[in-house]
């Protein structure tokens, strides 16, 4: 894989996916400031001092619609065995950290695009630390969180290549995806709001189906859910 690490960029996303259409491979492009990433549902991803954000290409899961969850469940997983940090999921791929006072924050997210016949292009975005002097937009409609409590020493570059090294040495079945994902799920058995263009779907989140669709329990029947943005009631 080569990894090519830039000063600044406007996306990595847009960067890797414009690199591999004229010459594909594996790569992976991390950079310490990005100025217009792109977000879930063509939202933008914000990019402050101590964010992480990097995209690689990969071959996706057996069951591609779960390759966003196994990505998210592996993410999980390295801040656990690496750094003893316990983060939680949330449906379909977001990241999230509970506070001291059990507030749920969005600390990360993860969003796909097919690239050829075969890859797809990873695009991850991490809020690792806050600095003081950063402040936040009131529209965001989640609070923003962090994955480390207080400021860390650490490289860009080299962050970026572990994880994505960890993620590439860690691949998942569609059966390990599922399980491992419902037990980070942080709204499971609680009842969210699913809204899907001008559909809106509320609730009890019993888990996610083969595909990675939710499940929700609405008035006595299981309902699946394949697209739209999830809100704790």
């Amino acid at each position: 894989m080569q990894h090519i690490h830039l000063d600044s960029c406007l996306s990595t996303q847009k960067y890797l996916i414009e690199l591999h259409g004229k010459a594909p491979g594996q790569y992976l492009i991390s950079t310490n400031s990005q100025n217009k990433g792109i977000g879930q549902r063509t939202n933008q991803w914000i990019c402050y001092d101590n964010t992480l954000c990097f995209s690689f290409t990969l071959k996706p899961n057996e069951v591609i619609t779960l390759t966003a969850l196994e990505i998210a469940v592996l993410v999980v997983n390295f801040f656990k065995e690496k750094y003893h940090i316990d983060l939680k999921l949330k449906w379909p791929n977001d990241i999230i950290t509970i506070t001291s006072s059990g507030e749920k924050r969005k600390c990360g997210g993860i969003v796909i695009h097919r690239s050829g016949q075969s890859d797809a292009v990873i695009g991850i975005g991490l809020n690792l630390f806050k600095n003081n002097n950063e402040t936040f937009p009131q529209s965001f409609k989640m609070s923003a969180g962090f994955i480390f409590p207080h400021a860390v020493e650490y490289s860009k570059k080299e962050l970026s290549y572990y994880l994505c090294q960890y993620i590439f040495q860690h691949r998942l079945s569609s059966t390990e995806i599922k399980e491992s994902w419902k037990s980070s799920c942080v709204h499971l058995e609680e009842v969210v709001k699913i809204i899907d263009d001008q559909t809106e779907n509320i609730g009890k989140f019993i888990g996610i189906g083969k595909n990675g669709e939710a499940l929700l329990q609405i008035e006595g029947k299981q309902n699946s859910i394949y697209n739209g943005s999830l809100f704790f009631n």
